[in-house]
């Protein structure tokens, strides 16, 4: 098993890696996540709102603008 010692050794590319392969194993396992009432009624209520306004969100130009004016 790695440690938390292990891990801060390696490169930072090494563990960008090791996150990919952890995340693709959760993924892989995604039938054993649950979601609650709260986060399934959360997501419910999100898709409900973009059902009613599908249009496109902020384009990146836009959001990075508002983000380094308030810097």
């Amino acid at each position: 098993m790695i440690d938390a010692q292990e891990v801060t050794r390696m490169s930072v590319d090494d563990r960008l890696v090791l996150v990919e392969i952890i995340w693709d194993s959760i993924a892989l396992d995604s039938s054993d996540l649950s979601v609650s009432a709260n986060q399934r009624k959360e997501l419910e209520e999100r898709l409900a709102r973009f059902d009613a306004n599908p249009a496109p969100g902020s384009s990146w130009k836009d959001v990075r603008r508002r983000i380094e004016s308030q810097l």
